[in-house]
């Protein structure tokens, strides 16, 4: 968990020079989730939930919004992610984040599409 607070503040004072970045705030909200701080996740998250539509964040936001039993917010996130993802190519995916091999392009997008797919499965069940 040491690694993981350490990345929670290096991606902090990226946000400060680029606070309108979605991957920056994806990331941290992300490893914030990991650790248990839902509700500073929610709230590294949100400024950019609403400029943005991009599978990454909205399914991000959806998982936050679940784990705090706001099911009906969360599945609204994940079928926008479902729409954005829907409409990616692998190449798309790759350009998100240009870091990954193109070689897991199609691997990743698929991942991601499964992950979508399971969560709107999993708020239907929680939400009851």
């Amino acid at each position: 968990m040491n690694r993981e607070r350490e990345a929670i503040d290096a991606f902090a004072m990226f946000i400060e020079y680029k606070p309108e970045s979605w991957a920056a705030r994806n990331d941290r909200a992300w490893l914030q989730f990991r650790i248990g701080d839902i509700d500073g996740a929610l709230e590294t998250i949100e400024p950019v939930v609403t400029i943005t539509n991009n599978p990454w964040v909205q399914n991000t936001y959806g998982t936050l919004l679940m784990n705090k039993e706001r099911y009906k917010e969360a599945r609204t996130a994940f079928e926008n992610a479902k729409l954005a993802v829907d409409w990616m190519t692998e190449a798309s995916w790759g350009r998100a984040y240009p870091g990954n091999d193109p070689r897991i392009y199609a691997t990743g997008l698929q991942a991601m599409k499964t992950s979508i797919a399971n969560n709107l499965k999993l708020v239907d069940l929680v939400d009851k």
